[in-house]
């Protein structure tokens, strides 16, 4: 049978999104199956996760399959970003700029860029797709959750906390140039990275099989050894990183303080 595009129904307001409820499956390797439905940004019904990525190759090599029988053509990015998440037992509510905004609409993406803030800060999370980790990416992250978890258990108070700080230090020596490399990914280098990542306060990035949140990712970043950011390009990325936290540090102090507030 030929496939047919799904076809986008205009949406019902300005404040509207669509959110595609991805179907479960226990086969890895099945085609991706969902539905396509309309919310009211602010009350949105049904809580969604967004999802940040980089599209990548804009060969949209895969197929999304629709429950009316149509399919969205997605990239091969997308695709492995949606394999992950989806569950193996229940749908899974979410969000991605690509399937959710009519991409050859010009009218709506001019309406529904402007609403990203929204998008992301009303999200129950923020999961970042950094990829599917083959060049050794996932293990770093590995390496990044057990110092992160070191790390956050330090009050830097004890002879037992020095000892830490040291073989912390020694293990990061040992693995700062994957590390660079790790927070060199495309994803880094976004130009939407900052809103995505700072307007909600769960964030959790996810790299192959491999997650590790925000703010442990942040002080794992915090505690690398400043020589290793000499070069331009690692110092682009070092400052862009800074600026991330700082932003992310302030906005979670005035989403605490609006909540104690009420």
């Amino acid at each position: 049978m030929d496939k047919h595009t799904y076809e986008y129904k205009r949406l019902e307001s300005k404040d509207h999104i669509r959110v595609l409820i991805l179907d479960p499956s226990q086969d890895s390797s099945a085609p991706l199956q969902c539905s396509i439905k309309q919310q009211e940004l602010e009350t949105a019904e049904e809580p969604y996760e967004c999802i940040s990525y980089t599209w990548g190759s804009q060969t949209l090599a895969h197929d999304l399959y629709c429950d009316d029988g149509s399919i969205v053509e997605i990239t091969a990015n997308l695709h492995s970003a949606l394999s992950r998440f989806r569950s193996n037992s229940r749908s899974r509510c979410l969000w991605a700029d690509a399937v959710c905004i009519n991409q050859a609409d010009s009218e709506e993406k001019s309406e529904q860029i402007p609403l990203m803030p929204r998008i992301y800060r009303n999200a129950s999370r923020v999961l970042v797709w950094l990829g599917s980790g083959i060049d050794g990416e996932g293990e770093t992250v590995r390496s990044l959750v057990r110092l992160g978890r070191q790390l956050d258990r330090l009050s830097f108070n004890s002879s037992q906390d020095q000892e830490t700080v040291q073989r912390v230090e020694s293990q990061l020596s040992e693995a700062q140039e994957s590390i660079r490399k790790f927070f060199q990914l495309p994803w880094f280098g976004r130009r939407w990275v900052v809103q995505e990542a700072v307007l909600n306060p769960d964030v959790v990035f996810y790299c192959g099989l491999t997650e590790i949140s925000w703010p442990r990712l942040y002080l794992a970043f915090e505690a690398l050894p400043d020589y290793i950011w000499n070069d331009n390009s690692g110092s682009r990325v070092h400052k862009s990183l800074q600026k991330l936290g700082d932003l992310w540090r302030a906005y979670s102090y005035l989403s605490r303080k609006a909540v104690s507030s009420e």
